[in-house]
């Protein structure tokens, strides 16, 4: 049987506002996707509507997002969190190359202001080859060093630059590579 989801055939197909996969409610040619078969009607009621399911879902959205943060102390940062929508549940995940905190500001996720001192990271490369070319010296390793390599394009709070080369090392070596 071949159906075409569209408004044109009273068959809408919106993706799930509750995440939900296999719904027994939707359509069976949906029920293993991430899209849910609405229909138009004449009486409109904002109760049965889209909207109101949307309404709903970032509503306890933000209900466990305030639930997250009484649990872990307010010590949270949208920044770094991520919610899962088939679970309903928050998480966090710390990476100090996505904060956007200014030197000075109040961080929340540390429960502190941030020091006003900025700096940058910097690093030195090593690199080892040997020698191709049609010398007497072919065959021979070459060593070049370049010192003082700057990582990030400007100037952080210092407490940010501790905690990239506490937790980010792998990414300065990616930079390179």
């Amino acid at each position: 049987m071949d159906e075409t989801f569209c408004f044109e055939n009273d068959n809408v197909v919106l993706r799930c506002l509750w995440h939900k996969k296999k719904s027994e409610q939707n359509h069976p040619l949906l029920r293993g996707d991430d899209f849910c078969a609405c229909h138009m009607v004449s009486d409109y009621c904002y109760e049965k509507s889209a909207e109101y399911l949307k309404e709903q879902a970032n509503r306890k959205k933000e209900e466990l997002f305030q639930k997250f943060k009484e649990e872990h102390k307010n010590r949270s940062c949208k920044m770094d969190m991520s919610y899962n929508y088939e679970k309903q549940e928050w998480s966090l995940k710390y990476d100090p190359m996505k904060c956007s905190c200014e030197p000075g500001d109040y961080c929340t996720l540390r429960g502190r202001t941030l020091s006003k001192k900025t700096g940058n990271i910097y690093y030195d490369i090593k690199v080892s080859t040997i020698r191709k070319d049609d010398t007497f010296f072919a065959g021979e390793p070459v060593v070049t060093v370049t010192k003082g390599k700057r990582f990030l394009q400007s100037k952080i709070s210092i407490d940010i630059c501790e905690e990239i080369i506490k937790r980010n090392r792998e990414d300065i070596f990616n930079k390179e590579w």
